[in-house]
């Protein structure tokens, strides 16, 4: 945490999530002069022990401050250290990858919902998105995401009963 600002912080709340799941809170008391900076933790740890990618945000919250703009931190962590166990009924296929201007996702669901297909940036910002049904039984959609440049990307599919993450590199 750096202290950009001209007044000393005295307590100051943060908040982080990770995959947009719900967001933990918490007030830290820790005396931060202007242009310093302090080492914070969360009590309430992540748990990032699975295969996969993780979109990590951290932000302040509630603190009165005008640049809220500047108080988000983003971050994606793909961890590949762990042996993923695989499960036919969890998996998503794309085709190919790496692409050039289209790509076709496979992707097997349990129920008829919409879904939020989303393309991340390795820095956590959102690059692409549309909103897809899928039916019953395997999927097949085909994406063609405007504009992006060459690069390593994470697909994420989301819906009601639905979550599924993919690395895509675009040549």
């Amino acid at each position: 945490m750096i202290n950009l600002g001209t007044d000393t912080l005295k307590s100051f709340y943060m908040g982080y999530s990770i995959n947009q799941n719900p967001v933990i809170y918490q007030n830290f008391t820790k005396k931060i002069s202007p242009a310093d900076s302090a080492d914070i933790s969360f009590i309430t740890a992540a748990n990032m022990q699975g295969n996969g990618t993780y979109l990590i945000k951290v932000f302040s919250s509630g603190n009165n401050d005008g640049y809220i703009r500047n108080d988000t931190a983003s971050l994606v962590i793909i961890n590949t250290a762990v042996e993923p166990v695989v499960n036919q009924a969890n998996s998503i296929n794309v085709m190919p990858n790496p692409f050039d201007e289209t790509f076709r996702i496979e992707v097997t669901a349990e129920t008829s919902e919409i879904t939020r297909i989303s393309i991340y940036e390795p820095a956590g910002r959102i690059v692409w998105e549309e909103k897809l049904p899928l039916i019953p039984g395997v999927n097949n959609l085909t994406i063609t995401p405007d504009k992006m440049a060459s690069g390593y990307y994470t697909l994420i599919i989301r819906g009601k009963t639905i979550y599924k993450v993919a690395r895509l590199i675009k040549k």
